[in-house]
């Protein structure tokens, strides 16, 4: 007999198994028992322990079984299920009843299928339940109805719809933190330049008044505000990235890489790298972002050289779904400890507070590769250079 296949837990069909090996025996064991009738009983009982629903239909059209499971699901008895062959539709949430209706009209003309739908039970409550209806022919291809299987799935669909809310509810609690920081730091900026505009009036007025130890009191404040509004700017930059915004077009990366190096032209002639490339693949990201990667990845290179020429290179390969781009220098290198460390914000690692940046700048490309599902990571040997590994999308 060729038939549909079920879902059930695994204890459950482990359990419907030992029974059924164990009636099955008996019955071969026992010529004078009539093993058509019991082998229904069998089947039957074996859709009980699984916790299914399970109803047949003859090929006339009519309903010729209902499973006692019915009952624990539904509240209503098989013989209410025989007697009134609508009863199923007429329990069915109202909300579902239009799809359901063009289903059972299938099922009826021995036709397979699966849904999922609510029904409304005897006692008012809701459940779902996993609908399975399946052709049953012999093994000589003679039609013998069709098998029709309910599952409640109401405990995976309730998890299932707890954690699309709050899932939801977390990805708007991360927006309102964002618009928030952003918010705060474009407000606090306003105050910073103002103190930094008044200290500089102050030391311009009282030039000749002031000396020694008060003038470089001054001055020190000047730094201060300015390396603050310099700390509030980055972080302004690194909220414009915290979701995935722009076109997803293909972007020749080619092309990001020249503007890149177009913009750190005076860098580069003034440090003399040798920088090379392979020829770069298009990505699914918008240009405006790779842009910034490749400029603060290159960046970078030329600020931690060492006194030797220095060697920057560009590459990628194609691992599945994902373009792996590196980008390798013979510069300072960096420290085990600090390897994890400067992906951090205004965290410039190894302790170093010369050449100068924000140390914003690794947060920020961290941030855009991770909008895009890919990731960023360095591979680093001190005083023999670092590799930038990063992924992006392949564009389909």
């Amino acid at each position: 007999m060729k038939t549909i296949s079920t879902h059930a837990d695994r204890s459950d069909v482990t359990e419907a198994c030992r029974r059924f090996v164990h009636n099955v025996d008996y019955l071969e064991s026992n010529p004078m028992v009539d093993n058509s009738k019991n082998m229904e009983i069998i089947l039957s009982n074996i859709v009980t322990s699984c916790h299914l629903w399970e109803y047949w239909i003859s090929p006339e059209g009519t309903v010729t079984h209902v499973s006692p499971a019915c009952e624990a699901i539904t509240g209503y008895k098989p013989s209410e299920f025989i007697n009134t062959p609508d009863l199923l539709l007429k329990i069915i949430h109202p909300q579902d009843q239009p799809k359901m209706s063009e289903k059972f009209r299938s099922e009826m003309n021995l036709q397979s299928y699966e849904s999922e739908f609510r029904i409304i039970t005897r006692s008012g409550a809701v459940r779902w339940l996993e609908h399975s209806a399946g052709t049953v022919v012999s093994d000589s291809n003679v039609l013998l109805g069709t098998r029709v299987i309910n599952r409640d799935i109401t405990a995976h669909r309730e998890a299932q719809q707890f954690l699309e809310l709050t899932n939801e509810r977390l990805q708007r609690s991360n927006q309102d933190l964002e618009q928030f920081a952003y918010v705060a730091a474009h407000d606090l900026r306003e105050p910073l330049v103002a103190v930094a505009a008044y200290l500089k009036i102050v030391e311009r007025l009282a030039r000749n008044e002031i000396n020694g130890r008060a003038g470089e009191y001054v001055t020190r404040a000047t730094d201060l505000v300015l390396k603050m509004d310099s700390m509030l700017q980055g972080f302004l930059s690194y909220s414009r990235y915290s979701v995935a915004n722009g076109s997803t077009d293909a972007t020749d990366a080619n092309a990001c890489l020249n503007e890149a190096l177009s913009n750190l032209a005076f860098s580069v002639k003034k440090s003399g790298v040798s920088i090379s490339s392979d020829q770069l693949p298009s990505v699914s990201i918008p240009a405006s972002q790779l842009l910034v990667i490749f400029q603060n990845l290159i960046g970078n290179s030329i600020k931690f050289r060492k006194s030797e020429p220095l060697k920057v290179h560009v590459g990628c390969v194609q691992l599945g779904s994902f373009n792996q781009f590196h980008v390798s220098d013979n510069g300072m290198g960096i420290e085990p400890p600090y390897l994890k460390r400067i992906f951090r914000m205004f965290d410039r690692g190894q302790g170093i507070s010369e050449p100068s940046g924000t140390g914003i700048g690794l947060a920020i490309c961290s941030r855009i590769v991770e909008r895009y599902g890919g990731s960023l990571w360095v591979d680093s040997k001190p005083g023999q250079g670092s590799t930038f590994y990063f992924t992006l999308p392949v564009v389909n």
